[in-house]
């Protein structure tokens, strides 16, 4: 078909330098395809850079500590992702013999591996004709073919699916999945495409019935809930006092600064410090933060103390400067680190 031939041209002289495309093994789309899972190319490009380098192969990642896993992940959010991750390596190792399977009903049943992570794995992975539909493809193929159906609905993706499949040129599942996800992030957009560089815009229905507007069907955003913590960072020299997060609560596990959520900042985090035996709290400015559809706000406060309290499970003494620069050996939040920075920058 001429439009998957046009495509294909386009994608092979325009296509993104991406570094998980590079030596392409199912391993390496199985990482990338995680990252990218509520996070930009931009964001995931280092982390995933730093993740392979750590952990080369899916051998390597399955011996790892989770702590570690975590600590390599701060600042992606979404913290399940890694540890899903680790727990499907480990699966991988033991029921797979340590290779990814090529079978979409075995992928579907490792933790976290959902429809669109199981089709780019046999597609790019495995070079398997499959389709891959993340909301870029949906959205390419919604106006290729003129489709008005709403797209969340799973007839109107299966539909679309068995599009990608009709249009798909054989042993090209690879190229072709990608090139549709790379012309719906350059081109393709949700609002006003830019159909004038458009390699398959004769091709294209919506274009035909100047219908790119509403083909398709946007779906409005959650409004964010906002939320105002206050955070209290106990210092003793150049090191900061983190507690752990419960495990079982949203980013369990993870280290941050002491925090409350509170309106009435400045009696918060007078109790704050009071309780954590350190001196009168000065506020030292706020940081924001989003989590999943929460809008953060944390007025943030420091305070000194000479009693430093031994280390345990659920509070550790951390050099201010190695988590403000993500070299702290335990996984922080992204708020934390934000702090950390406000902290670090103020004392310079």
């Amino acid at each position: 078909m001429q439009a998957a031939a046009d495509l294909l041209s386009w994608y092979r002289a325009e296509g993104r330098d991406l570094p998980w495309r590079r030596n392409p093994n199912p391993y390496r789309v199985w990482v990338s395809e995680v990252m990218l899972q509520q996070t930009t190319v931009a964001v995931a490009g280092p982390y995933f850079t730093r993740f392979v380098k750590r952990y080369p192969t899916l051998g390597t990642l399955a011996r790892a500590r989770e702590d570690d896993v975590l600590a390599l992940w701060s600042g992606l959010g979404y913290y399940h992702r890694a540890r899903n991750m680790l727990a499907t390596a480990q699966l991988v190792v033991t029921k797979h013999r340590g290779h990814i399977p090529p079978d979409y009903a075995a992928l579907r049943a490792l933790p976290g591996v959902g429809p669109y992570t199981a089709g780019a794995i046999l597609s790019i992975g495995h070079g398997l004709r499959h389709p891959a539909l993340d909301g870029n493809v949906i959205r390419v193929i919604a106006r290729l073919a003129g489709i008005e159906q709403d797209t969340s609905r799973a007839a109107t993706r299966r539909l679309i699916e068995a599009r990608v499949i009709d249009l798909m040129p054989a042993g090209e599942a690879a190229d072709f999945n990608q090139a549709l996800m790379d012309l719906g992030a350059t081109l393709c957009v949700p609002r006003e495409p830019r159909c004038g560089s458009c390699p398959i815009a004769r091709c294209c229905a919506a274009h035909r019935m100047r219908a790119t507007d509403r083909i398709p069907k946007l779906v409005p955003r959650r409004e964010p809930v906002p939320v105002e913590l206050v955070a209290v960072a106990v210092r003793s020299g150049a090191d900061c006092l983190l507690v752990r997060r419960d495990a079982g609560r949203l980013m369990g596990g993870m280290w941050e600064f002491p925090s409350r959520e509170s309106a009435a900042a400045e009696l918060c985090a007078q109790r704050l410090a009071r309780r954590l035996r350190a001196g009168r709290p000065r506020r030292v400015g706020s940081v924001r933060h989003t989590v999943t559809h929460h809008r953060i706000r944390i007025d943030v406060y420091q305070a000194t103390t000479a009693a430093r309290r031994r280390q345990d499970s659920g509070q550790r003494w951390a050099c201010l400067e190695e988590v403000a620069e993500g070299r702290y050996r335990l996984p922080v939040t992204g708020s934390a680190r934000k702090i950390a920075r406000l902290l670090a920058e103020q004392n310079r």
